[in-house]
């Protein structure tokens, strides 16, 4: 009834957003996708609505396509990278219709993605005959007067 078709992970430079693809049997007009997900392992959940594709059904009408957007986890702030820092997202699929509540969920698993941290760039390392003086920088500050 209910199916996860695609998920996408942000790419460089995305916002840190999990997208995804849902297909559901057309049973009825009236239905409604949400996903319920967590970012603390299932202690809380919240329900997101998912968005209908109008003309996404490749197969004449038999199922219907619902697209999401979920934020990777509320303690884990856009464009953090520390090396080794993570936020986990669980989700599952709710497809509910005037017949029916059905579930998709990984065959009792859920699904859990993991965003990894990447490590900060580095200074390049100095070659040899680079001179200290040369690479200083001059400041906007004034310095600091001798008393």
């Amino acid at each position: 009834m209910v199916e996860l078709e695609e998920v996408l992970a942000p790419g460089p430079g995305e916002p840190e957003r999990l997208r995804g693809t849902v297909r559901v049997l057309n049973v009825t007009y009236r239905k409604a996708v949400h996903v319920r997900a967590s970012w603390d392992r299932w202690r809380t959940y919240r329900d997101h609505p998912a968005r209908y594709v109008p003309g996404g059904s490749p197969d004449g009408g038999l199922s219907d396509r619902f697209t999401f957007s979920l934020p990777f986890g509320p303690g884990r702030q856009p464009g953090e990278e520390e090396e080794g820092a993570e936020a986990r997202l669980d989700f599952v699929i709710r497809y509910q219709t005037d017949e029916g509540v059905y579930w998709a969920n990984n065959q009792g698993k859920n699904y859990s993605v993991v965003l990894k941290g990447l490590a900060p760039p580095r200074a390049p390392p100095r070659t040899a005959g680079q001179d200290g003086a040369a690479q200083q920088l001059k400041s906007c500050m004034r310095p600091e007067r001798m008393r």
